[in-house]
């Protein structure tokens, strides 16, 4: 019994191909040679933004077991540092070697994303927690148990539950990467709705805060859906 088996597909979820194809088109070129293949399914993003959305995961599911995800301060001591240069490999990646370096492979494309979608959500967060009203007034990152804890769940994103080695069925990778893929959008608006739209509204109740949440996600789809009307294909 294998992953292409299509009763462990449906044991795991419904399929989301079409959906993840559909959502893809609109920020990645998509070229397969450059996306991870699983099982004969390819990702439906490339190996590069795949990395990003992983990263992005790995760094919430890092403030989410420090306890640390409404934290409001940014990353203190050498982890700020540390999180700027982890962005550069990407960006050299992207524009540098594209023109003018070899080929370097999906799996070094996955992890320069990697590491530029973590630091990229490390920074965010704090910036959308400062607004809202039950936020902690600590570092997302600090201190020698911080630095242990994002060690390890970087190496079980990148070593182990990764689609560069993957040893799950697609479905898996297709969900994690879809998460990753709404999370970083929904970021970007909820800076968006809290800093240019609503700058001067007091988000303090929970219900409130579930409000805005719930804007910024249909306001990522929306995006989503009107990108895929103007974008050429």
């Amino acid at each position: 019994m294998g992953f292409h088996n299509q009763n462990l597909w449906i044991a795991i979820g419904f399929d989301l191909s079409h959906v993840a194809d559909y959502m893809g088109q609109t920020v990645c070129h998509q070229i397969p040679d450059r996306s991870f293949s699983i099982d004969d399914k390819t990702l439906f993003v490339c190996s590069r933004c795949a990395g990003v959305y992983w990263g992005v995961v790995a760094a919430f599911f890092q403030l989410t077991l420090r306890g640390k995800i409404w934290a409001a301060d940014p990353p203190t001591g050498y982890f700020r540092p540390i999180l700027i240069l982890a962005m550069a490999p990407m960006i050299i990646d992207a524009v540098i070697l594209k023109f003018l370096g070899p080929d370097l492979g999906n799996i070094f494309r996955y992890a320069v994303g990697f590491c530029f979608g973590a630091a990229t959500f490390f920074f965010l967060q704090p910036i959308i927690s400062q607004r809202i009203g039950f936020n902690r007034k600590v570092p997302g990152l600090q201190g020698g148990r911080d630095g242990l804890s994002l060690l390890l769940v970087s190496l079980l994103f990148l070593l182990i539950v990764t689609p560069a080695v993957p040893i799950f069925p697609p479905q898996i990778y297709q969900w994690i990467t879809l998460f990753g893929f709404f999370l970083l959008f929904t970021l970007f608006n909820l800076m968006a709705i809290l800093y240019l739209i609503l700058p001067s509204e007091e988000f303090e109740s929970i219900p409130s805060v579930l409000g805005i949440y719930t804007a910024a996600l249909l306001f990522s789809l929306a995006e989503i859906f009107i990108a895929h009307l103007i974008v050429p294909r």
